[in-house]
C-alpha cells in the first residue's frame, strides 16, 4: 500500500502550480503506485519502462507538452527521488532545470496507517534461531 504525498519545498517559482498534496489514486499494471493532485488536474506516476517519476495533466503521457515535473526513480515511491527536475518553458529552447529543495513526502492521515510503504519481508524460517 501506499500514502499521499506532499510535494514542495524551495524552488526557482517554475510550475508551482504542479506542487502540493497528491492523493493515493491506486496502482499501475507494474505494482507502482499513482497519484493525483487534490486540485484533479495533475498527476504523478512511473514511466512505463518503469525509470522516471513525472508530473503532468495527463496520466501516463510522457511529452513535454503535458509533463511538468521529473525525477529520476530509486524505487516505486516518489519519496526516493534524490533531486526533481522542473520544465522552464522561458528558457531559449526550453530545459529542464534542477530543483534540489523539492521533495516528494509521505503523508499519513486517518485512511494510512503509521508506514507509508510496506515491504515484502521473507517468511519464517524452520530453522530456529541460536
Amino acid at each position: 500500500f501506499a500514502c499521499n504525498i506532499n510535494f514542495g519545498g524551495p524552488n526557482d517559482g517554475l510550475q508551482t502550480q504542479c506542487l502540493g498534496l497528491y492523493a493515493h489514486q491506486g496502482f499501475d499494471a507494474n505494482g507502482a503506485p499513482y497519484y493525483r493532485h487534490v486540485s484533479g488536474s495533475y498527476y504523478m506516476y512511473l514511466t512505463d519502462d518503469g525509470g522516471v517519476w513525472y508530473v503532468g495533466s495527463v496520466l501516463g503521457d510522457n511529452t513535454v507538452a503535458n509533463v511538468w515535473w521529473i525525477g529520476y526513480r530509486g524505487s516505486n515511491s516518489p519519496v526516493d527521488v534524490v533531486t526533481w527536475e522542473v520544465y522552464d518553458v522561458d528558457e531559449a529552447a526550453g530545459g529542464w532545470v534542477e530543483q534540489p529543495e523539492v521533495t516528494a513526502e509521505g503523508v499519513v492521515d486517518g485512511d494510512y496507517p503509521g508506514l507509508c510503504w510496506m515491504e515484502t519481508t521473507p517468511g519464517p524460517t524452520t530453522t530456529p534461531a541460536p
